[in-house]
């Protein structure tokens, strides 16, 4: 027999007080351990010029059927940017567009600018720039997109300005597990813990 029944309690009414307080942490367990399963951990480390760094947890929401994948990164931590809306584009295989601001002014840099994608013969997108012009507000850049041999994007590389570097690692279902941004030196280091 329960040690803790009284007899002046009914027997129902004891094994709720002598249970009640293990079967609530018990359900307040396997709600903590469910919301731990639908939530990402990442390990975000930003390194400063002066040789400091800065290391922190991002917690984020799993969504149901998201990928880790390099528009989850964009959205999540704000790098990289400036990414073109797709890449891939089977119609345009083993061509390069140019697209300009204003089709029908003069295409020159004075005052329009054009955007560049370059495709391989496959149809994926292998650079795609910005032109800049003498009055645009934003810089130029050239990025090169290097694949691994799954057909996965490895690196991004801009070969003007500051010459940023992206670089992803994946796991095996093909969700991105940790990813890099160079500008010479090491800038930030977004590793998925769990």
């Amino acid at each position: 027999m329960l040690s803790c029944i009284k007899k002046d309690i009914p027997h129902s009414a004891s094994v709720f007080q002598c249970y009640g307080t293990l079967l609530l942490f018990l359900i307040l367990s396997f709600v903590s351990t469910a919301q731990n399963q639908s939530h990402y951990v990442f390990k975000r480390t930003d390194y400063f010029p002066d040789g400091k760094s800065y290391t922190r947890l991002d917690t984020i929401k799993k969504k149901a059927g998201e990928k880790i994948d390099i528009r989850f990164f964009t959205f999540h931590f704000g790098t990289p940017h400036e990414l073109p809306v797709s890449f891939s584009d089977t119609l345009n295989k083993n061509k390069r567009l140019e697209i300009w601001d204003k089709p029908y002014e003069p295409k020159d840099l004075e005052a329009n600018w054009n955007n560049s994608f370059t495709y391989d013969k496959e149809g994926r997108l292998i650079s795609f720039g910005y032109s800049g012009c003498s009055t645009c507000p934003k810089k130029e850049y050239n990025y090169t997109l290097l694949y691994n041999m799954d057909g996965r994007l490895e690196q991004i590389v801009n070969t003007l300005g500051r010459h940023e570097m992206y670089s992803f690692i994946y796991d095996q279902n093909g969700d991105i597990r940790s990813f890099t941004k160079h500008a010479g030196e090491l800038e930030i280091d977004i590793e998925l813990i769990k």
